[in-house]
């Protein structure tokens, strides 16, 4: 008759929740050797319904699909053990850890006197008999006491050392956030005004200061000088200092004889656009076109109106005597549900008449995108 386990539930218990931390899917002799060494030191067998209780008790939350893996894969190592020792000759194939575990097995299980014999004619006739059996029982004694020590160590509590928890003290907060502060990070931001070849400053708060004036840097670019007597290395070249900044000449402002000058006059541009005039522009593009009689080139303006976004956008398009035209978006002033169809053709069109007058592009471009807003 087959002899009944003797396994304590709660000693079970507590060597499952000692040796590990959580539950794992399987277990085996590599990685639980403790664990099996604490079951194997209290019984040889262990039975399914005493190792299925101990798991949930130990681990609760744990699935109980893992739970029912690992308590059957528990048995399933504690056989093994016994199974290993019986076929073993060498243990040369055989890891550490189940070298181990057979040594804690023979020294608390030895095998009756007959067959111990007969394990030991077989071995000595096929192979050498198991090296080193001493010292692993040496060693499993060794790790059976560490594992002790282990076990009283976790036990101290934090009251009995009260000197050590004393000194520990935590970096006040201030120092920390000294830490992430940029001492070179600068105050000022710097960018180049090219329509008045300066460079402009701009303080944390938003204040915008142009420099007094630019002296030729040895890096080969100017240097930008403020009021304060700060200086900042800028991008433009130190040609620009010699160059004489020219004025824009506007169209139609060449010297001509008086003939010339009445056929091409501009009309003065009105400050507000009448509605008539911008029913009677065409639906989709409307075209204007400044020719001067000297110039190999011809620039026209084109307004397109967008539905989709309620929009009219101002294209400039120069014709080359050599190779196709040159188009590009000067601005588009978008309406949206802001403003009407009407509203945003005449702001378009007075922006166009501004441009063939010959108005700065850049102010013609704010001019129109502050109307827009309005």
């Amino acid at each position: 008759m087959r002899k009944s386990s003797s396994m304590d539930l709660q000693y079970l218990t507590k060597a499952l929740r000692g040796n590990m931390r959580e539950l794992g899917p399987v277990c085996s002799v590599e990685s639980h050797e403790d664990l099996l060494k604490d079951i194997l030191e209290k019984t040889p067998r262990l039975n399914k319904e005493e190792a299925t209780k101990a798991v949930k008790k130990a681990f609760p939350g744990a699935e109980a699909n893992i739970q029912a893996a690992f308590a059957a894969s528990m048995i399933t190592c504690v056989q093994n053990v016994f199974s290993k020792r019986k076929s073993m000759t060498s243990g040369r194939k055989l890891g550490p850890a189940w070298i181990r575990l057979i040594a804690v097995v023979d020294a608390l299980y030895p095998l009756p006197s007959g067959s111990q014999a007969s394990a030991s004619t077989s071995a000595s006739s096929s192979k050498p008999s198991l090296p080193l059996v001493k010292d692993v029982e040496t060693k499993s004694g060794e790790d059976k006491n560490k594992r002790l020590l282990k076990k009283q160590d976790s036990v101290v509590s934090v009251s009995s050392a009260p000197s050590v928890a004393s000194d520990i003290q935590s970096p006040p907060k201030t120092k920390v956030a000294d830490l992430y502060q940029n001492k070179d990070k600068p105050s000022f931001l710097f960018y180049t005004d090219m329509g008045k070849r300066t460079v402009v400053r701009m303080s944390s708060n938003g204040t915008k200061e142009p420099a007094v004036r630019l002296r030729p840097g040895a890096a080969g670019f100017l240097v930008a000088i403020y009021e304060d007597g700060m200086e900042h290395e800028s991008e433009l070249p130190n040609t620009l200092a010699k160059e004489p900044s020219q004025p824009v000449v506007k169209a139609g402002s060449k010297k001509r004889p008086a003939a010339a000058v009445e056929e091409t006059a501009v009309e003065p541009v009105p400050s507000v656009v009448p509605a008539a005039s911008v029913e009677t522009m065409p639906t989709a593009v409307a075209t204007a076109a400044v020719a001067a009689s000297g110039d190999s080139e011809q620039c026209e303006y084109k307004l397109e109106y967008r539905s989709s976004t309620n929009s009219v956008a101002i294209r400039k398009v120069v014709k080359v005597e050599c190779g196709p035209p040159k188009k590009r978006q000067v601005v588009e002033i978008i309406g949206r549900n802001r403003l009407t169809r009407d509203a945003v053709t005449s702001i378009a069109t007075q922006a166009r008449d501004r441009l063939l007058a010959g108005e700065l592009e850049a102010h013609v471009v704010q001019w129109a995108k502050e109307q827009s807003k309005q």
